[in-house]
């Protein structure tokens, strides 16, 4: 099943990120006005017949199958998809992408600007619920280690089992809080 889906990440791979670097138009199909894609499933099913073929050879195992059906969807799809219309160039899609890029920009600074608001405020507030988690974690150790103490003194291992699951869930939940804020902290 896996292997099913190489040639599809490799055609997505392809479409996104390579094509523009190779001066191609990424999404040449939808501008088109393609319902179908015929250079993917093309590309799909040729990859899938090399990997069967590459796999009942006994040329690779099927673990060894990735990389070679990776790189071979990768080639095809350039090619089909170059000689059926991404090569060509579309006005539609230099407008779709500088809107998008200019999409991105906004988005990068609205979400910075609402950092460095959140950061101001969530500091104090912050830093405060992070100490009492911290307090919390080092209580539930120190009560672990208290019923074990408890234990080893009157030898009631069955009071042990019923109440340690409390600081136990607590050790964990407040020690989790304490860690993931230390490091929000950290990188604020």
């Amino acid at each position: 099943m896996g292997l099913m889906l190489v040639p599809i990440g490799a055609i997505i791979v392809t479409e996104h990120w390579l094509m523009p670097k190779l001066g191609m138009t990424r999404y040449w199909s939808g501008y088109r006005k393609n319902n179908t894609n015929f250079a993917a499933v093309i590309t799909w099913l040729s990859s899938l017949a090399l990997a069967l073929f590459l796999k009942q050879s006994g040329t690779l195992h099927l673990f060894f199958l990735l990389t070679p059906v990776w790189i071979f969807a990768t080639l095809t799809y350039l090619l089909l998809a170059g000689m059926v219309g991404a090569r060509e160039s579309y006005p539609e899609a230099e407008s779709a992408e500088q809107a998008e890029q200019l999409r991105k920009q906004q988005e990068r600074e609205f979400l910075a600007s609402r950092a460095k608001s959140a950061n101001k405020t969530e500091r104090t507030s912050f830093s405060m619920a992070v100490r009492i988690a911290r307090l919390a974690s080092y209580a539930s150790l120190l009560a672990c280690g208290g019923l074990a103490i408890a234990v080893y003194v009157t030898g009631d291992l069955a009071s042990f089992h019923q109440w340690l699951i409390l600081p136990t869930l607590s050790y964990f939940v407040s020690a989790t809080y304490w860690i993931i804020n230390k490091e929000k902290q950290a990188e604020m």
